[in-house]
């Protein structure tokens, strides 16, 4: 029998596996792009199509919306409006880590590079994961398709892009040593028009200038807690810290509570005595 005749049925379409977010570039080409954002615009708002066409895109390319959307994930960009109509402009961060691009052998240079690799939130939570200290790619691979909802292309295109980026910021001669938790600048609504300012000692300083800061190690933050009105203390940490990790410093430090903490002694001034009264 003839089936030519029969109607055609067209078999449903498998729906696209769609991997979570990670970026298109490593950091040292986003510092490219970057470098050329400012070499266009400096400080000032840039239409998002002069952005593209100066990174050499044909205008409303994918490639182009890739590079913007991973410069806002290694924070270095901010956008505002919609659409082809958004204006981007760099970001504090960004500029600080250009200020610092001659000498990539500075400890400026080397604390504002390994915040940026890190801040995209799947390469930290690789580098928390694995402590700093990254096992094969036979290893993570597994992690990240089973766990993260890789597909098979995305988790070894992102590993490559992670591992150049980390290689870059020079947080490979740190590992095991260096964690890094920072939020990823679409998370984040803290300053700086939405990424969050880069805390660094000589910052610390400006704002507290009797503060004595610790010195800041690539790949964590300090961050100030004021306790009185003229009182800070400092906390160093990869932050931010997971809920876990967080009730466990906060056990840890009332586990320490005895020896850090002198008991309060009833203050008279406090209590004031009661007036006489008259006989």
């Amino acid at each position: 029998m003839d089936n030519s005749d029969r109607p055609q049925t067209n078999a449903p379409k498998r729906p696209r596996h769609r991997s979570p977010s990670y970026p298109a570039i490593d950091l040292e080409r986003a510092i490219e792009r970057t470098q050329r954002l400012w070499d266009l615009a400096g400080k000032h708002p840039a239409p998002l199509e002069s952005a593209v066409k100066a990174w050499g895109y044909s205008p409303k390319s994918s490639g182009g919306l890739q590079t913007i959307a991973a410069l806002k994930q290694y924070g270095f960009l901010n956008d505002s409006g919609t659409g082809w109509g958004r204006q981007i402009t760099l970001t504090k961060a960004a500029q600080e880590l250009l200020v610092y691009e001659a000498d990539r052998d500075s400890p400026d240079w080397a604390t504002r590079a390994a915040e940026a690799a890190l801040r995209p939130k799947v390469h930290r939570t690789l580098w928390q994961k694995y402590g700093g200290s990254l096992p094969d790619d036979s290893v993570m691979l597994p992690f990240l398709k089973l766990d993260l909802g890789f597909s098979d292309d995305s988790a070894a295109d992102m590993l490559k892009r992670f591992r150049s980026s980390i290689a870059f910021a020079n947080l490979a001669e740190a590992a095991g040593s260096v964690s890094q938790d920072d939020e990823d600048s679409s998370d984040q609504n803290v300053g700086n028009g939405g990424v969050e300012q880069v805390v660094t000692s000589s910052t610390l300083e400006k704002r507290s200038p009797n503060l004595q800061s610790p010195p800041t190690t690539p790949g964590q933050r300090s961050v100030q807690i004021p306790y009185s009105p003229t009182t800070w203390a400092v906390i160093q940490a990869p932050f931010p810290l997971s809920e876990a990790d967080w009730e466990a410093m906060i056990a840890t430090l009332n586990d320490m509570k005895r020896g850090l903490v002198q008991p309060d002694e009833v203050d008279a001034r406090a209590y004031p005595s009661e007036p006489e009264q008259p006989s």
